[in-house]
């Protein structure tokens, strides 16, 4: 007779037609079926609610995370966002100057918020100049330390502004220390329009720098891609290309990509293939989400990933570090857009709703190329048991995590870390 350290009882897993048991042992799943004989340390009972694999954050910028500072009400927020120079001014005031002790006492704690939402994998992208050095990427990989049997982390070492020499040098050595520590979770970001619409001086420059970094190093690219329009289009378009030259086909990510919203068909569809003949995947966020956003063409065609982004810091005061929140909100601002297809409201249908699961679950999965991702025989026990039936349910009623477990060790449960 069988044996498991845990057995959870009477589970819905997505796309099946009835309930389940799920066997753990030795932090594996060792078996799935109905009515699982053995005996078991531990028995939880679902009671046929869902059973979902640990979720996995796609993008996340966890150094600045919790900066929106202020008792009464986020002091980073007094005004309009207007341009870059004016979160420049906020970057200066409250994060530049931040002790590493500092910095890393806060990754940790949005660190924590993740695995609490259920987060078993982020991926984060680091700030690294000369203003700062890497002292951001020391706290990052300090707060990896602590968390390390709840999550596994990714990291993405980038220049956030105009990168010079010495920056690109800092940059360098980031990756190299981070490689060290996280077992070769590293990729190389950066960023092609910034928040205020400032293009870089040259993008053909800029992309080859990307890939000069990434290939010496022989790390994959997540990089933004914020340009709007024509600009974003042209962005997009030389990435593919330099992708293809440089033979890294499917090891290049773009976070935002928002200029996929503002195109008509007639360019959007030749990009998407230009795109997915280089194996460019896109990660979206729901923070920055448009409304015209294709993401079920986009999911068509290429890989689609979700994150979290910023979690109340001086670019948005908002985000729980909550990928069901997150795929709440995205369904609002999507819901009623003809976008998708001009016949019927797709946004409104239990369809988008899946596809929106599959963003935060499977989808950011294979974009982070998690291997053994799922609730399978042999996959690791990354598990967030949920108190609704189905993942349409949870993304409306917003569904508590009942219990989070990593590698089949309890780390979360009803709102706590136990970590």
């Amino acid at each position: 007779m069988p044996t498991y350290d845990l057995l959870i009882r009477n589970a819905y897993l997505r796309g099946r037609d009835a309930v389940v048991d799920v066997g753990v042992e030795g932090g594996q799943i060792t078996a799935v079926g109905r009515s699982l004989a053995g005996e078991s340390a531990e028995v939880v009972d679902a009671g046929g609610n869902l059973l979902a694999p640990g979720f996995a954050d796609a993008h996340k910028h966890v150094d600045r995370a919790l900066a929106a500072t202020g008792e009464r009400r986020p002091i980073a927020n007094e005004r309009p966002n207007e341009s870059p120079e004016y979160l420049g001014d906020l970057f200066d005031a409250d994060y530049r100057d931040l002790s590493v002790a500092d910095l890393t006492d806060r990754i940790a704690e949005n660190l924590r918020m993740a695995v609490v939402a259920g987060t078993t994998h982020v991926r984060s992208h680091v700030t690294v100049d000369t203003a700062v050095g890497i002292d951001t990427m020391t706290a990052v990989l300090r707060a990896a330390d602590r968390l390390d049997c709840a999550l596994d982390l990714q990291v993405v070492p980038y220049a956030a502004g105009d990168e010079d020499a010495d920056t690109a040098a800092l940059v360098s050595e980031a990756i190299d220390r981070a490689r060290d520590r996280l077992d070769g979770q590293v990729l190389l970001g950066g960023s092609i329009g910034l928040l205020g619409g400032r293009p870089p001086r040259n993008v053909d420059a800029t992309i080859g720098r990307w890939f000069d970094t990434a290939t010496s190093h022989g790390v994959d690219l997540d990089v933004h891609v914020t340009s709007r329009g024509a600009a974003g289009y042209y962005v997009l378009d030389r990435l593919a290309e330099a992708t293809r030259d440089h033979g890294y086909e499917g090891r290049v990510t773009v976070v935002h990509a928002w200029a996929l919203a503002h195109l008509p068909d007639w360019w959007l569809d030749g990009l998407l293939d230009r795109l997915a003949g280089a194996g460019i995947g896109v990660t979206v966020c729901y923070n920055s989400l448009r409304q015209s956003m294709p993401i079920d063409r986009i999911d068509r065609s290429l890989r689609l990933a979700h994150g979290t982004d910023n979690d109340q810091d001086f670019v948005y005061p908002h985000g729980n570090a909550d990928p069901i929140e997150a795929a709440q909100i995205a369904s609002y601002v999507l819901i009623g857009d003809w976008h998708f297809d001009r016949d019927y409201r797709w946004s409104e249908t239990n369809p988008a709703l899946d596809l929106l699961w599959r963003t935060i679950t499977h989808g950011s999965a294979e974009t982070m190329g998690i291997d053994g991702y799922g609730i399978e025989v042999g996959t690791p026990a990354d598990l967030v048991l949920l108190d609704e039936p189905s993942p349409e349910w949870a993304i409306v009623r917003r569904a508590s995590r009942r219990k989070v477990w990593k590698a089949g060790r309890l780390v979360a449960e009803n709102g706590t870390f136990v970590g």
